[in-house]
């Protein structure tokens, strides 16, 4: 009988090695050996606390050895930390030298640190035509946070010329822009968002044009934007661009009372007092006004104020009616005003 000998056991990595830790240890390792690369992973990882405690100083002495030898990254992080002020006191002069070496090479995150340097730190001098060329250079790299910020910046005149049609052409682009699966996706959203505002109140010289409008917040409410959902239940509720339809209305609304947008809980409890769209349930409406009181709505308090006072949905209640009251004169509602005034508050 030949009896097979048992292999040696297989090689099995502990459940308890951090793939971060080896890299890190890996990394700092070749760093002290003066490898570049290295000691920017380094850095990166003290910058992040990814494998190792956060620590600005320690992350600011590797990305300083790595931008000495000419690593753009690290020039970049070495100015964003003196711009921001992480660890050490907060130094634009110090900040732009290093955004300067790293836009000269073309890193676009620099380029827009710098832009925004040169429009509106303290102690560096403001330079608003290199700014607005630097920030141009920055989304023409297709960068969709640099496009976004660049279109915002026209679009509000944040010490660029303030030119919203510009602003929208920037905007489309972004809201267009084809991104690859698992990137973020974020400043297209917001984009989309955006422009379905801008294109329903004909913002600033640009034509109201409600086809856009509702095209791009149906875009943003199904990707959870509060304030589009808001607008389109607005919409259907009204039939503006758009054939009425209140139960349509109502769901929207639902959904951004859902997503915390302050105003669309103020609205979603009206309809429930008034039983929009067939959905009636005063007592639920309380707790919407509430929410939306809590974010410091001034129409919710006061409608808050009439159902303690009417006793609607709650037990009637005086003192707690001019509460409410109370709380939206103070956000210069003029009505709760004379609420107060009436019941002697």
């Amino acid at each position: 009988m030949i009896y097979l000998m048992a292999p040696p056991p297989l090689s099995v990595r502990s459940v308890q090695e951090d793939p971060f830790k080896t890299l890190f240890d890996f990394s700092l390792k070749e760093a002290k050996k003066g490898d570049v690369a290295s000691m920017y992973s380094v850095g990166r990882s003290y910058y992040s606390g990814v494998a190792v405690p956060r620590d600005y100083a320690k992350a600011l002495s590797w990305f300083q050895k790595a931008a000495a030898k000419g690593h753009v990254e690290a020039q970049y992080h070495t100015g964003l930390i003196y711009n921001l002020g992480q660890g050490v006191p907060e130094n634009d002069v110090i900040a732009k030298e290093w955004f300067e070496k790293a836009a000269a090479k073309g890193n676009s995150d620099a380029q827009a640190q710098l832009s925004s340097v040169l429009r509106f730190s303290k102690t560096v001098a403001h330079d608003i035509p290199r700014a607005v060329a630097l920030q141009e250079k920055a989304a023409a790299s297709g960068n969709p946070e640099h496009l976004f910020s660049l279109a915002n910046a026209y679009r509000f005149g944040l010490s660029f010329p303030n030119d919203v049609p510009k602003a929208v052409v920037l905007f489309e682009k972004l809201a267009n822009l084809s991104v690859k699966p698992g990137e973020d996706k974020k400043y297209i959203q917001w984009a989309w968002g955006t422009l379905g505002s801008i294109f329903l109140r004909g913002e600033s010289g640009t034509p109201r044009d409600l086809v856009k409008a509702v095209d791009y917040l149906s875009r943003a409410a199904k990707v959870q934007d509060g304030q589009a959902q808001y607008l389109l239940a607005s919409l259907y509720s009204t039939g503006l661009g758009v054939e009425k339809d209140e139960k349509t209305a109502a769901n929207w609304m639902f959904l951004a009372a859902t997503n915390k947008w302050r105003d669309a809980q103020s609205d979603w409890g009206a309809w429930l007092v008034n039983g929009k769209a067939g959905y009636k349930d005063p007592k639920e409406a309380v707790v919407w006004f509430k929410k939306a009181a809590e974010q410091r709505s001034p129409v919710a308090a006061y409608n808050l104020g009439i159902l303690y006072e009417s006793g609607i949905g709650t037990e009637k209640n005086l003192e707690e009616a001019k509460s409410w009251y109370k709380k939206a004169a103070d956000e210069g509602h003029a009505k709760a005003k004379e609420a107060l005034k009436r019941l002697g508050g």
